[in-house]
């Protein structure tokens, strides 16, 4: 099932149905490294603190990530302790060019995973029983960011 909500809203929502529950899933346009889009369908876990991508996926839709001894970790998730690439993933929404921290694990679990590192700091994200919304933070999470950065900076040269 495909929902199309209006505009302050991410345009591709769905929940997958995995055996008896369901998994908010979110269709975010990756970059690849030639510098076209790509669009992937993430699972939008907010207990997760990372994004992450199967190696594997990455490879096939030729998403950039250091494949180096020097980048390489271990990380926790869904599929317990795996191996990962520590990276960025760059992705466009809203027709907004974002960063966001990226592990790209070696697992045999083979879903892309939106965590709260990035996509959760840059939008606000409500999951009830039947939709996913992705929206722009408010104005109110705004100025509180505005005003966290002038506090922290204030502090630093006092």
């Amino acid at each position: 099932m495909q929902i199309s909500l209006w505009p302050l809203c991410s345009s591709h929502l769905v929940f997958e149905r995995v055996s008896d529950t369901k998994r908010p899933m979110a269709e975010i346009k990756v970059r690849r490294v030639d510098g076209g889009l790509t669009t992937l369908s993430f699972v939008v876990d907010t207990g997760s603190t990372w994004c992450t991508i199967p190696v594997s996926l990455a490879d096939e839709y030729e998403i950039p990530y250091v494949r180096d001894p020097s980048a390489r970790s271990s990380m926790r998730t869904q599929a317990g302790a795996v191996d990962a690439y520590r990276g960025y993933l760059n992705v466009r929404v809203f027709s907004t060019n974002r960063t966001w921290p990226c592990g790209f694990v070696e697992s045999a679990y083979q879903v892309p995973v939106l965590g709260r590192v990035g996509f959760m700091d840059d939008y606000e994200v409500h999951i009830d029983r039947r939709f996913v919304t992705i929206t722009r933070p408010g104005v109110f999470r705004l100025l509180r960011r505005t005003l966290q950065e002038r506090l922290h900076h204030y502090q630093r040269f006092q």
